[in-house]
C-alpha cells in the first residue's frame, strides 16, 4: 500500500510559515490563507498604537535550512508564474526568505512588485518568456524584524497612488488659481472705469488667494506623500518649498507684508512641486537611483 510523501521542502516551508509572524511587531496581525494555494501564503494587517491603519502585505514565504547570513547575495528563482500573479495586486506582494535553523525567528523580503519594475524590466526584459523561473537578488539589508518602518511605507503604496491622484487634482486647480490671483492682482484702478468694478477684481483676487491657501494645506494633508516621515525627499520639500509658500500665502490674504512683490515671486514657487508626481512615479528615475547609488524601496 502506498503512502503519501511529504517532502522536506513542505515540512520546511511550513516551520517558516510559523517563526515568520513572530518577526513582526506584536501589534501587527497575521492572517494565514486557506483555500487552494496560488502564490500567497499570508496577509499582514499592520496597526499603529493599537488603531488600525488600513495598510497591508501580501507574503509569499519560503523556508530555507542553508546559513544565508554568510553569503554575499541572496538568490532564489521564483517561478515566472507567481510574479506574474504578484503583477495582479495592488497590495505589495513580498517573496519571504526564512532561514529556519536560525535561533532568533527573522526573514530577509523582497517587493517583488517594484523589483519587477526597478530591476527585471531593465536587466532581464524578457523575463516574462521564460518557462518556469526568473532570479531574483534580495537586498541583505532588507531583513526583519528591524526594518518595520520600511515595511510600513511598503505597505502604504496602494493609498500613495490614490493621494498622487488627488495630488495631480490639486495641482492642476492651484495652477489655475496662481494665474487668476496674478492676473487679477497686478490690475490698477486707472484700468477701469468704474471704481466699483475694480474692487469687485480685488476681492476676486483675495477669493483665489483663499483657494490657493486651502489647496496648500489639501496637499499636506496627503498623509502617504508628505507625512510620510521616513519618506526623506517629500519631508524636505515640505520643509523647504510647501510650508515657507504657506505662510506667505496667508500673510498676502491678511494684508501683513511689505514687499508683495517678492512675496508674490515667492508664492511662484509653489509650481516647482508640479512635477512631483511625474518625478516620483517614474521607475526610469528609480531605476537610476538604485543603478547609481544603490537607493530602492524594494
Amino acid at each position: 500500500m502506498d503512502l503519501f510523501i511529504r517532502p522536506e521542502t513542505h515540512e520546511i516551508d511550513t516551520i517558516a510559515r510559523r517563526r515568520v509572524p513572530l518577526a513582526f511587531p506584536a501589534e501587527w496581525e497575521h492572517r494565514e490563507l486557506t483555500g487552494r494555494d496560488y502564490g500567497i501564503d499570508m496577509m499582514i494587517e499592520i496597526f499603529s498604537n493599537g488603531v488600525a491603519t488600513g495598510r497591508n502585505l501580501l507574503l509569499q514565504i519560503k523556508g530555507t535550512t542553508e546559513d544565508v547570513s554568510k553569503k554575499n547575495r541572496i538568490c532564489y528563482d521564483v517561478p515566472v508564474k507567481t510574479l506574474k500573479y504578484s503583477e495582479m495586486f495592488l497590495t505589495p506582494v513580498l517573496l519571504v526568505i526564512c532561514p529556519v535553523n536560525d535561533i532568533q525567528c527573522e526573514f530577509y523580503y523582497l517587493w517583488l512588485q517594484e523589483y519587477i519594475k526597478v530591476v527585471l524590466d531593465h536587466d532581464n526584459p524578457n523575463w516574462r518568456l521564460n518557462r518556469t523561473t526568473v532570479r531574483v537578488q534580495i537586498p541583505k539589508r532588507n531583513f526583519m524584524p528591524g526594518d518595520e518602518d520600511k515595511l510600513n511605507f511598503i505597505a502604504g503604496f496602494p493609498k500613495r497612488i490614490f493621494e498622487w491622484c488627488q495630488f495631480a487634482r490639486i495641482c492642476r486647480e492651484l495652477e489655475y488659481d496662481l494665474n487668476n490671483y496674478f492676473v487679477s492682482d497686478d490690475m490698477s484702478p486707472e484700468e477701469f472705469v468704474d471704481i466699483n468694478a475694480f474692487n469687485e477684481v480685488k476681492n476676486q483676487a483675495k477669493e483665489y488667494l483663499l483657494r490657493i491657501i486651502n489647496n496648500i494645506n489639501k496637499i499636506i494633508q496627503l498623509e502617504s506623500i508628505f507625512n510620510e516621515k521616513n519618506w526623506v525627499h517629500p519631508q524636505y520639500i515640505l520643509k523647504n518649498t510647501i510650508t515657507p509658500v504657506l505662510t506667505i500665502a496667508k500673510k498676502l490674504y491678511n494684508d501683513s507684508i511689505e514687499d508683495k512683490v517678492e512675496a508674490k515671486c515667492a508664492l511662484a514657487r509653489i509650481r516647482c512641486i508640479f512635477d512631483l508626481l511625474g518625478l516620483y512615479n517614474d521607475y526610469d528615475f528609480s531605476r537610476a537611483l538604485w543603478e547609481y547609488d544603490g537607493e530602492h524601496i524594494f
